[in-house]
């Protein structure tokens, strides 16, 4: 059902409710119901057994007070009852039950539930009625007749109901309402003597069931209608299997205690205790229920019903879903509904619980991920499963050369999401309806925001559980032999001939398997299974391969349950186990295994799917134009084939290029025709409100920018705009199909070229605008080419710009591939460098983009056809590669190969080509005048200084030992950049410690002149980015400039900062910086650590490696304890008196020390200023703003009511406001040295008044040279007791002045030629 139907549904429900209630409107219902309904409500669960006949009061009494305190967690009576006695005589009271349910909830963290409405009013109302008509009816109960009838007379709206003769006109004017309206009537009718106390019967033919039974929908039904909808009650009476109850939380943390971390272990523990997910606290508004209600399903749901029924069939007879009637949705405040889609893969079938897509009808829907939770969710690292699996098998073979890896395939876990059991309060909050059955989600959903977080503890706790179970002494093989022997071990008297195992040579990643103590005797360690979230990848030798899997079996069983096939599905896939195969090669994962070959290939059926795929498409063939979607499938084929085979990325270069130019050129064809393009683009931008979208006023503005934003990127994507398919996009399709039905092609890679191993050998390359040169000292080769003048004539030096450029990144590139033959030539001439089978060459370049293309080439025409190139050289190649950034600086062999046919020399002015040889003799001349004119014109005082500076640069490479202080080449760049860094730690003719920057040019300029007065190239430009020496002395320029104009934060403006953030509410900017300022004074953060560039885009360190690491601080930088040492999570802001230390990581820092760790203790004393508190403060923020822990935490609330980043602008803007508060008569000028890096010269201004030295700021506020002096100020502290330190000087020499005595003083003055000439200390 689509949004406006929904809304005419809606009306013309309300309007039939109106008619019952004559002029009553639903906002007035709720508003009068309110009070009285919650009353009602409680009255109800507190009454537990209504009052029955009153003979016999004290027996029943006596035995009621004993069935209530002790029967909970019974599934039957424990007391003798009547026959025929009622079973509304055995249900515990409703508050007990929640009271001592060992599946505990809190009210800020398990709370679900929808706003008031007259939904659920009218439900209490006609149960109420129901309750009350028959007196035979075990639910009579004459209080809630009572009730009815003061809620009639109370109310005019609700008059209908004061009158009893008049309850059934008004429940069959409800009736006709709608389906829901008549189903619920009637079931309350129908059910309300049913029993359902079987529901905690054990299921023991649960595995025979073929569909759900209508019974048990009934009585499921008949639960909820007993606890007024409140699915928290009804889950936790049936408990069992729906809760897990036979799981014992205290024996599995026992049993996991100090083995697996102690996040780890308490992970574990609440799962087990409260359920999952961590953290939801929401109150829905009425219309976003009714609406989702609306929307109903995915039509992947509606097109496979019998599928669907099959899977739904499934779920509930493994009791992760508690199904009851559909109408229980619409009247509950505790239910609401979320999409399910259907996945159907490969004959598997998946119901996929859809949380996160917002209908283009509904913009402003709130949807469940939206709300969830992220600020606690366990650490999800199962994506290094694959990595260290490959690393496991290399380590195997790198310690038993001569025996087969085993990997078993089979052993797999079943429902793994499942196994963490809803939260009884949230079973409704994640509830599902499909058909007329609604369903609530006892077991975790697959698609919640946290459904693979919740099993990550699991995962990890049975890998760690399964190598201690290992090296335990249990026999675990006769204790699992049941299940090892339905496994075929054949494999193992097969024993693998000498020839046919290829080996792994050691590095310092592949370091083989240890070694390990165990009684006395040593063994090999087992590597741990790796669980790549249900499936795991299990690798050991035959001689340990038996006790490996039952160790697995037996962890599992540990932690998840032992088997009790009669009650529940057993933990361990007992299919795929039956199944499962003992080899040394298998699929897993997708991925075909080799331990012998040590290889890892693409599946036929797969590398089938996308050969059927191209040539239905007929892409490579006839076809002329093409579409995003269909290409987008492609690549995505393409990606997965890619994780095995690297070159494979190469045969969609322009494949990326194509769907990027459609996908640009989509989005013009969007905005220049689609109506709804351009106004969801202004949205975004604010150049429209959101209420054009159809959207109420009253809706959050953040949800309709979501969808805005989402709806924008999508629609690009699914746009089927045919582009035409050039040239090479043509070719690359049609070499892509020559592979695939090319039989000799082996879509494999070696194990050991998918690692980060250490190389086997390491070239150089390099190239210039005309030539290129590389080197390799293992291999024994050198290589030089001069680019042909056809290249030559399309570089920068002759096309500035356009299609026919060549640009250095295309010829940088081409060098790498040249390197990459000539290893590959020296292997065919020379053999293997040595006896590692799968060799691997590490190529150092020094251009990023060449570097980058060695895996995928995107942004340019010439890259990708090289790229191709490059991919058919990689195509079974027995050499692997890798390529990393090299500063130019250090790549100066390689350079100097490149340019071994230029010309040396620098365009002095007798050197320059286009003069001839009488003019060049005179610019010689006028040269030489100018230098001698030069020469006269400045002081001696100046000659003496250079002279001076010019020697102490000659002793600086004389103890360097370089023969000559001068020479040709990039290396003298480097060397230069050395002595400047020298010069700048204090190594300089006066042994001065800070010296400025000035003062350190004039050294570099009188070192320079020493090069032109032999005619040589100057060793570096001062504007040239890239020199070493250059970027030295700029990095000086800055830092001396900007702590020169960079004021510290006064006490005054710390005072005004503190005052305005307590009128401002915690989310605000105010509260933000003064926090982040309040932190700032003691740990000097540069700007770079704490803020962005701009407010909605992180921004990242990237190595040369290409690793991106993000700038600033995020959430995991921080780690708080009380004083046990117990961790303390920013969860609670109340939590905050209980610090005692906190400890905050710099991942990225100017100086390189990368990782640095900082420890703040708290200011007990001035609590408003406390670092600890301030940085809690700013973490805790940036959660309740629903910030992932791995982004920036300094944030604050817009106001848009949007997340926003802190950047430097935004800083220096406030600080300058508060110093205008703070210092009225201060001037602009004055003002305008705030900014963003002054809390940094705040910190070392602090430090250095309370007479810290300069080591101690240096290690504080992590400088490694003394350029820290040029932050310090003489601020008034200083001035004062620079004062006081006078004092003393200056009182005896008052004193000496006024004794009366008559002393005579000889003055003798020194005349000026005798003093000569006076040098200032420089």
């Amino acid at each position: 059902m689509d949004v406006e139907t929904a809304k005419t549904v809606n009306e013309s429900m309300t309007s039939n409710i109106k008619f019952i209630y004559t002029s009553a409107s639903d906002t007035e219902i709720q508003k009068n119901v309110r009070t009285d309904m919650k009353r009602a409500l409680v009255n109800d669960i507190r009454m537990g057994i209504p009052p029955k006949r009153q003979s016999s009061k004290m027996r029943d009494d006596t035995l009621h007070e004993y069935e209530q305190s002790y029967g909970p967690k019974y599934n039957s009576s424990i007391t003798t009852t009547k026959q025929g006695k009622h079973f509304y005589n055995t249900l515990p009271n409703q508050l007990i039950l929640l009271r001592n349910h060992p599946m505990k909830s809190t009210a800020d963290r398990h709370h679900y539930e929808v706003e008031p409405s007259i939904e659920g009013a009218i439900f209490v109302l006609a149960k109420y009625i129901y309750t009350s008509i028959d007196k035979s009816s075990a639910f009579y109960d004459e209080g809630r007749l009572n009730m009815a009838k003061n809620l009639g007379e109370a109310y005019p709206d609700l008059k209908p109901f004061s009158e009893p003769n008049e309850w059934f006109d008004v429940l069959k004017r409800l009736s006709m309402v709608n389906r829901s309206y008549y189903s619920m009537i009637k079931d309350i009718r129908r059910l309300r003597d049913f029993d359902f106390t079987p529901l905690r019967q054990p299921r023991l033919n649960y595995e025979h069931q073929a569909e759900i039974d209508k019974d048990h929908v009934d009585m499921a039904t008949s639960l909820l209608i007993w606890s007024n909808l409140d699915p928290g009650i009804a889950v936790r009476y049936i408990s069992g299997e729906y809760t897990a109850e036979y799981r014992d939380p205290e024996e599995i943390r026992r049993y996991i205690h100090g083995k697996v971390s102690r996040r780890d272990e308490e992970d574990m523990y609440r799962i087990l205790t409260e359920g999952v997910p961590y953290k939801l606290d929401w109150t829905e508004p009425r219309t976003n229920k009714l609406t989702q209600i609306s929307i109903g399903n995915q039509k992947s749901v509606s097109s496979n019903s019998k599928i669907v029924d099959k899977t739904i069939n499934k779920e509930h007879k493994y009791s992760n879903i508690l199904s009851c009637c559909g109408w229980v949705v619409y009247f509950s405040p505790f239910c609401r509904h979320n999409s399910q889609g259907m996945n159907l893969k490969k004959g598997k079938a998946r119901l996929v619980w859809d949380a996160s897509t917002i209908p283009p009808d509904a913009p402003w829907l709130t949807v469940m991920n939206q709300i969830a939770d992220r600020s606690n969710m366990p650490e999800v690292t199962y994506g290094e499963v694959q990595r260290l699996f490959m690393l496991d098998i290399l380590n195997w073979r790198a310690t038993y050369p001569n025996e087969d890896i085993i990997i078993p395939a089979g052993v797999d876990l079943t429902s793994a999401f499942r196994w963490s059991k809803v939260n009884p309060n949230l079973t409704g909050a994640l509830g599902f309806k499909i058909k007329d059955l609604y369903h609530l989600a006892t077991g975790m959903v697959f698609g919640h925001i946290e459904s693979a977080a919740s099993f990550e503890p699991v995962r990890r706790s049975i890998e760690i559980m399964s190598i201690e179970e290992f090296y335990s002494t249990k026999d675990l093989e006769s204790t699992h032999s049941e299940y090892l022997e339905m496994l075929d071990w054949s494999v193992l008297d097969n024993v693998p001939k000498p020839s046919e195992l290829r080996k792994s040579v050691r590095c310092s990643v592949v370091t083989g398997i240890p070694s390990v103590n165990r009684n006395g005797i040593m063994v090999p360690y087992q590597t741990r299974p790796r669980i790549f979230v249900d499936d795991a990848l299990a690798a050991s030798i035959r001689t340990y391969i038996k006790r490996f899997l039952a160790s697995i079996i037996e962890a599992i069983f540990n932690i998840m349950g032992k088997p009790e096939p009669k009650l529940r599905r057993n933990h361990m896939s007992m299919e795929k186990w039956i199944e499962a195969i003992i080899n040394y090669q298998n699929v897993l994962l997708g991925l075909h295994w080799n331990t012998r070959k040590l290889t890892v290939a693409i599946p036929s059926d797969y590398l089938d799917e996308l050969r059927t795929l191209l040539r239905n498409s007929g892409l490579p063939y006839y076809r002329k134009t093409f579409t995003v979607p269909e290409v987008s499938k492609i690549i995505g084929k393409l990606g997965r084939i890619g994780q095995a085979v690297n070159w494979a990325y190469h045969l969609m270069s322009q494949l990326y290029a194509s769907v990027a130019y459609a996908l640009t050129k989509n989005k013009k064809i969007l905005a220049s025709n689609s109506s709804e393009f351009k106004t969801l683009l202004k949205v975004v931008e604010g150049k429209l409100p959101f209420e054009v979208l159809g959207i109420d006023s009253d809706i959050t503005s953040s949800n309709a920018i979501r969808y805005a934003e989402s709806k924008l990127a999508k629609m690009p994507h699914s746009l089927k705009q045919q582009y035409p398919i050039i040239t090479s996009m043509k070719k690359e399709l049609q070499v892509m199909m020559e592979l695939l039905e090319d039989p000799t092609v082996q879509w494999e890679s070696p194990i050991a070229h998918l690692v980060n191993r250490d190389p086997t050998a390491v070239g150089w390359t390099d190239a210039c605008i005309s030539q290129a040169g590389g080197f390799n000292i293992i291999m024994r080769y050198i290589w030089h080419v001069e680019f042909p003048m056809e290249i030559k004539t399309r570089t920068i030096k002759y096309i500035s710009a356009g299609p026919d450029l060549i640009n250095i990144n295309v010829l940088e590139f081409v060098g790498i591939i040249i390197n990459f033959a000539a290893a590959l030539t020296s292997i065919a001439e020379d053999g293997l460098p040595t006896d590692d089978p799968f060799p691997i060459l590490l190529n150092y370049a020094d251009n990023m983009s060449s570097v980058k293309w060695i895996r995928l080439c995107t942004s340019s025409p010439i890259g990708r056809c090289l790229a191709l190139f490059l991919c058919f050289l990689l195509i079974d190649s027995p050499l692997g590669i890798n390529a990393k950034y090299l500063p130019g600086d250090e790549n100066f062999i390689a350079d100097a190969i490149s340019r071994l046919k230029q010309e040396k020399g620098l365009p002095n002015l007798t050197e320059l080509p286009f003069i001839s040889a009488e003019s060049r003799a005179t610019f010689d001349a006028l040269d030489d005048y100018l230098i001698e004119e030069y020469t006269n014109s400045i002081s001696s005082k100046d000659i003496e200084t250079t002279r001076s500076r010019q020697a102490f640069y000659i002793q600086f490479t004389k103890l360097k030992k370089l023969e000559d202080p001068c020479g040709e080449g990039p290396i003298w760049d480097r060397i230069l950049g050395h002595y400047v860094k020298e010069l700048q730690l204090g190594i300089n003719i006066q042994n001065k410690d800070n010296m400025r920057y000035d003062t350190i040019l004039g050294y570099v300029k009188a070192a320079l002149e020493l090069f032109r007065l032999r005619h040589l190239t100057y060793p570096f430009n001062f504007d040239n980015k890239s020199s070493l020496a250059a970027t030295i002395l700029n990095n000086i320029k800055e830092e001396e400039t900007i702590a020169t104009q960079r004021a510290p934060l006064t006490s005054e403006m710390y005072a005004e900062m503190l005052k305005v953030s307590s009128k401002s509410e915690f989310l605000s900017l105010e509260q933000a910086i003064s926090d982040l300022s309040i932190l700032g004074r003691y740990l000097g953060p540069r700007l770079a650590e704490y803020g962005q560039k701009a407010q909605k885009r992180p921004e990242y360190h990237t190595y040369p490696s290409g690793t991106k690491v993000l700038k600033a601080w995020s959430q995991n930088d921080f780690l708080f304890h009380d004083k046990s040492g117990k961790r303390v999570f920013p969860e609670k802001l109340e939590d905050i008196d209980t610090l005692a230390k906190m400890s905050v990581t710099f991942k990225v820092q100017k100086n390189r020390r990368n990782g640095e760790v900082k420890e703040v203790l708290p200011d007990p004393t001035n609590t408003e200023m406390c670092p600890v508190r301030a940085a809690y403060k700013i973490v805790h923020r940036s959660m309740m703003l629903n910030q992932p822990a791995d982004l920036p935490v300094c944030v604050y609330k817009n106001a848009k009511s949007e997340m926003t980043y802190i950047t430097g602008s935004t800083v220096s803007s406030y600080f300058r406001q508060i110093a205008k508060k703070a210092h009225p008569s201060m001037d602009e000028s004055e003002r305008k040295r705030f900014s963003a890096h002054s809390l940094r010269v705040t910190a070392a201004v602090l430090l250095h008044e309370h007479g810290c030295d300069g080591d101690y700021i240096k290690i504080q506020l992590r400088w490694q040279g003394d350029s820290y002096r040029v932050y310090l100020r003489s601020t008034q502290t200083i001035l004062k007791r620079h004062t006081a330190a006078l004092s003393k000087s200056a009182a005896l020499s008052i004193a000496l002045a006024n004794i009366e005595e008559n002393i005579s003083y000889t003055t003798t003055q020194v005349s000026e030629e005798a003093m000569g000439e006076y040098h200032d200390i420089q």
